[in-house]
């Protein structure tokens, strides 16, 4: 039988998966981001990981990349026209 902080681990990287794959937790509004940062959160609070290992898994890159592509969310779905911008 496997200790404590493997089942976490699998039950939590298990769970994190499956809510990922339907795209938002069903109950509490949570959406794929929130629900990986949540993961990693439950990762650390429960031994899974500890701090220093937690911070070097996260991909600076990565994050650098994802930030600056949401530079312009609040433009998204917006169209432009000679008028100005318009929501489609």
């Amino acid at each position: 039988m496997p200790d404590f902080t493997t089942a976490a681990a699998i039950a939590i990287f298990v769970a994190t998966y499956v809510i990922v794959a339907l795209g938002r937790m069903p109950v509490y509004r949570i959406d794929r981001a929130g629900v990986a940062l949540l993961g990693g959160a439950l990762m650390v609070g429960t031994g899974v990981l500890t701090m220093q290992e937690a911070y070097r898994a996260v991909d600076i890159s990565t994050v650098t990349l994802l930030c600056s592509c949401s530079q312009s969310w609040p433009f998204h779905g917006l169209k432009a026209r000679p008028s100005g911008l318009r929501r489609p």
